[in-house]
């Protein structure tokens, strides 16, 4: 893991459509090109900066190691009403870090403002765990990958500024949801599924936790990506059928399910 330490001894810009990180000596840096420049601070070394979700003021953790899209407060969110009544929402596991699962309500969200650029309706979290950083009032919310992946973002620690460039090519995989309606982890005989949304297609299939899959589509399990199922998870269209042959217990049964779209 590289983090602050590293990326502060240089401007550090993360290219999210080339796939590529590169180092800049601070000598040679030309902001001209960067980006909309955001003012930006430290929380305890987190960069972090002022802005608004459906137009209400709040700080947001710009946050390049998540995996996720947009996590909201859950202290911040009760108070200001998220997710709107009337929201279509799914409440499931969300990810899974060093202090293991999370779970939170997704939902389509409403408007993000970081400094003034603005990003309409990312896909939104509000955090359920009743632990960690999102359940405590003063940390900010948290920007992740899934909503950065839409600019080359480049950090000025020097200068206490964060610069957010658009991409110019279409983002892949942008604020899509799972929708196998499971949280699949590796292990080394396949796929271990570690929990199952209710109302999701996994529970309707039968499949449950603890169920370890080893083939997929015909594919051993323990060979593919686990990003890259993932992925698929969300991005085929609804109503694809994927069939899995799975371990539990000393027995195994084939089961099929059907992708749907759960928010």
């Amino acid at each position: 893991m590289v983090g602050y330490e590293f990326f502060a001894r240089f401007v550090t810009r993360i290219d999210y459509g080339k796939h590529t990180i590169t180092f800049i000596d601070k000598r040679y840096f030309d902001p001209k090109s960067a980006g909309a420049p955001i003012p930006m601070r430290l929380f305890h070394q987190f960069p972090e900066v002022l802005g608004s979700y459906d137009g209400i003021s709040s700080r947001f953790n710009i946050d390049t190691g998540a995996r996720g899209y947009l996590v909201l407060n859950k202290v911040w969110a009760a108070e200001n009403g998220f997710p709107k009544p009337g929201t279509r929402t799914i409440e499931s596991q969300t990810g899974w870090g060093a202090g293991g699962p999370t779970r939170g309500i997704t939902f389509k969200g409403g408007t993000l403002k970081l400094g003034n650029v603005v990003i309409a309706h990312p896909l939104t979290v509000v955090s359920t765990d009743k632990g960690g950083s999102l359940a405590v009032a003063a940390y900010p919310s948290n920007v992740g990958g899934g909503v950065l992946k839409r600019f080359v973002v480049t950090f000025d620690y020097d200068h206490s500024t964060l610069y957010l460039k658009p991409l110019n090519e279409t983002v892949e995989d942008l604020d899509t949801f799972d929708r196998s309606g499971m949280w699949i982890n590796s292990v080394p005989d396949g796929l271990k599924v570690i929990d199952v949304t209710r109302g999701g297609p996994a529970e309707a299939a039968g499949l449950q936790k603890e169920d370890v899959i080893t083939i997929v589509d015909g594919k051993p399990a323990s060979c593919l990506m686990l990003p890259d199922l993932r992925k698929s998870w969300r991005d085929e269209a609804p109503g694809t059928v994927v069939k899995l042959t799975v371990k539990r217990g000393s027995g195994t049964r084939d089961i099929a399910f059907t992708l749907k779209d759960l928010i």
